[in-house]
């Protein structure tokens, strides 16, 4: 009689670790934003830009003091984010992804070092009191 009571606690451990496996993929799911899509949550702080071949879309941004930009590489080529003349990002691949929090107010340059013709403006403003 121990056999098939081994096979039901294999069957039941199978289920369990597949179950387990599953919810922990539903957690960890990313919520991506479409690049240029406005935030649902007027407390979130956070603006999406598509790195496309070879520009970025939208070209201009007005966000607050303290936004993430996510940078979604949707194009072909390998493309850098560069900001004010410095790469924060590094050699980004089709498919990366690159977020950065402004934190300065002002005007800010994003530049792809491969593709000069490339560029966002991104306009920081203060929190409104």
């Amino acid at each position: 009689m121990r056999a098939p009571v081994r096979a039901v606690f294999r069957t039941t451990g199978l289920v369990a670790g597949l179950a387990a496996l599953l919810l922990l993929a539903i957690a960890c799911e990313e919520d991506v934003m479409t690049p240029g899509e406005e935030v649902d949550d007027p407390d979130a702080d956070v603006a999406g830009i598509a790195v496309i071949d070879n520009a970025f879309a939208p070209d201009d941004i007005n966000i607050d003091e303290g936004t993430t930009v996510r940078f979604r590489h949707e194009g072909e080529n390998t493309h850098t984010i560069t900001i004010n003349g410095v790469n924060q990002s590094g050699d980004l691949e089709p498919g990366d992804e690159f977020a950065f929090s402004f934190d300065r107010t002002g005007e800010h340059s994003v530049t792809c070092d491969y593709h000069p013709e490339m560029t966002v403006s991104v306009t920081v403003t203060g929190p409104i009191d």
